[in-house]
Parts: structure tokens; C-alpha cells; sequence
């Protein structure tokens, strides 16, 4: 090793900036620079010490910088434990071409109903992404069910969810996801792949997607349980979004939870009936 030599680095290619080391070479012959660069190509970066050019070289793959994150915002969650057939949340003032998606469950105790029509929220329309239900499988009263929606000009206002009929309860989480695809028709170019699960007495319950098309892309997880009392713990590696519990006599829970680029969603319990949808939400530019 050569202690005290100065260094000065080049490299080929355009679009570069490039830093020499800050001071010459220490104990070990070490000197440290950098390089960054607009064009995406590959670099062969030289170096001289001390005024003497050093025969090896380097090559360096600048490549494009990737997708902008997906950040999340919870804009509101709420439950209402009135039997009706319409519910509403608090206002909302989703951002413009955000995917904003709205959780929600409701418990019939004489059949799971058809899935709810979601209207306002300053949404021209939302449509459907997924939905399950469950308790019992073999004959369910409880139906969990995800809407998206997309606008370059959204207005502001409470969400109505209206059910086929009557309902002992329902909660919903509503949700504001920044950085996504924009392409596709009120949000559909955000979304990926889609899973669900159910079981009955159960300790919790996983959806395993494929590998996702970006490592920028997140998972968005929605569970429901019998339970009138908070009781989900979100998966390893995930954050939870919001947790509402009916708090009354008809049990029902509604959590949500995300994490980047992990497609097997899941979220524990302790021996309960329950059900889970596992959405991949894409990243600006992503596949």
C-alpha cells in the first residue's frame, strides 16, 4: 500500500459528475470517490496517483433511478354499531391522482349480503378490487370487501356505504396511497395481484402472492375477524393502518395493514373465525 498519494479518478460516458477523494490515500492505500450520472450506461472509471496512471480499471453500471416510493396516508376509519342499510364516514380531501381505497365489513346475521355500492368521497365512482367473506365459511354472515377510486380532481366529502339491506354493524378504513401507477381507469393501473383467505378458529391467516413486479410496490392487507374488540396483530415486516372493532354485542373487526414489497401478507389472532384479502399496489412506473 501507498500512504499519501493523491488521486484524481476519470471515466468515460456523459451525463457525469464526478468527485475526487477529499485528501490522499491513507494507511492502506485507500482513496474514495464518487460517481453519479443522467445517463444510464456503463462507466470505466481510471485513476491516476500521484501523476501516475494506475493500469487497472473499473467498470460501473449506471442504471435508471428507480421508482418513486408509495407513500400512505390514513384519511379516515370509523365504525357504527346502528342496524341500517346506509352508512357514512367523516369527510374526506383525497390528493389528485392518488389511489384512495376504502375497507369496509358488515355483519347480516341471516347471510352475508351482496357487496356494498361505495359512492362519494369526492369520487366520480369506485369500483370493486376484491372481496370475501366469512364466519362460518360453510355459511358466512360477514363480508369483507376493498374499493378503489382515482381522480386528477377529486372534491372533498364523506364516502356513503350502502348495503342490499339492513346490517348490525359496519366499519371501513379509508386510505390515500401516493407514488402509485396512474394509468388504467380510477386506479385500476395500481393494482396487481389479488389473493384471499378464510378459515374458521383459526390463529391468524396469510395470502402468498407471486414475486411482485418492482420491489417498489407494496402490499395492502385487509382482515376481518369475529371479535367486537381489537385483537389482529399485523404480519412480520408489516405497519398497521387502522384496527375498528364493532364495540357492541354482534362481534366484528376490521384491520388493515401494509408493507413494501412483501407479497405474503398476513396477520395474526387467537382462535377466531376470519377472513383476509392481500392486494399488490404498484409503483409509479412499475410493472
Amino acid at each position: 500500500p501507498v500512504s499519501g498519494a493523491t488521486v484524481a479518478l476519470a471515466a468515460t460516458g456523459s451525463g457525469n459528475t464526478l468527485t475526487d477523494p477529499a485528501g490522499p490515500t491513507d494507511a492502506n492505500g485507500v482513496a474514495v470517490g464518487t460517481l453519479s450520472s443522467t445517463v444510464a450506461e456503463l462507466k470505466t472509471v481510471s485513476a491516476t496517483a500521484g501523476g501516475v496512471p494506475i493500469t487497472q480499471t473499473a467498470t460501473v453500471t449506471v442504471t435508471d433511478q428507480p421508482p418513486a416510493n408509495i407513500t400512505h396516508t390514513l384519511l379516515t376509519a370509523g365504525a357504527d354499531p346502528i342496524n341500517q342499510k346506509v352508512y357514512t364516514t367523516a369527510s374526506i380531501s383525497p390528493a389528485p391522482n392518488t389511489l384512495v381505497t376504502v375497507a369496509v365489513v358488515g355483519h347480516r346475521a341471516y347471510g352475508a349480503n351482496p357487496s356494498p355500492t361505495v359512492t362519494g368521497g369526492g369520487m366520480a365512482a369506485w369500483d370493486e378490487v376484491a372481496t370475501v367473506t366469512f364466519d362460518p365459511v360453510g355459511s358466512p354472515v360477514k363480508r369483507v370487501t376493498i374499493f378503489r377510486a382515482m381522480s386528477p380532481a377529486p372534491g372533498s366529502g364523506p364516502i356513503t356505504i350502502t348495503f342490499d339491506g339492513n346490517h348490525s354493524n359496519a366499519q371501513w378504513i379509508v386510505s390515500q396511497w401516493d407514488g402509485v401507477e396512474t394509468s388504467g381507469a380510477n386506479g385500476a393501473g395500481a393494482i396487481g395481484q389479488i389473493g384471499s383467505n378464510s378459515g374458521d378458529g383459526v390463529n391468524g391467516l396469510a395470502v402468498t402472492l407471486g414475486a411482485f413486479g418492482s420491489p417498489s410496490n407494496v402490499a395492502y392487507g385487509v382482515v376481518g375477524v369475529r371479535s367486537n374488540s381489537t385483537v389482529v396483530a399485523p404480519g412480520a415486516g408489516f405497519t398497521e393502518i387502522s384496527e375498528q372493532p364493532s364495540g357492541e354485542g354482534t362481534p366484528s373487526d376490521l384491520q388493515a395493514e401494509w408493507a413494501v414489497n412483501s407479497p405474503t401478507i398476513n396477520a395474526i389472532w387467537s382462535s377466531l373465525n376470519g377472513a383476509i384479502l392481500g392486494v399488490e399496489i404498484k409503483a409509479a412506473g412499475a410493472p
